[in-house]
């Protein structure tokens, strides 16, 4: 498989965002120097983003969160 072949599977997983680190960093690389790859993610994300993925995660609330905590600690 050639270099820009294995990029080209990884474009999804760019653009959903669960590639780890390194393979992140290398095709953020790959990204500033193939622009077929650039655009094709570009359409990845337009694409995707009316995915609840796209919304901003919300923060919990505090006390929500002590009470879920107290349940997982009172089981057996």
């Amino acid at each position: 498989m050639s270099g820009h072949a294995h990029f080209a599977r990884q474009r999804t997983g760019y653009a959903v965002r669960c590639l780890d680190p390194d393979e992140e960093r290398a095709f953020e690389r790959h990204l500033g120097a193939c622009s077929r790859c650039a655009a094709a993610v570009r359409r990845l994300e337009r694409d995707l983003a009316w995915l609840a993925m796209a919304a901003h995660p919300a923060l919990l609330d505090p006390a929500l969160v002590q009470r879920v905590l107290d349940r997982v600690h009172e089981l057996p």
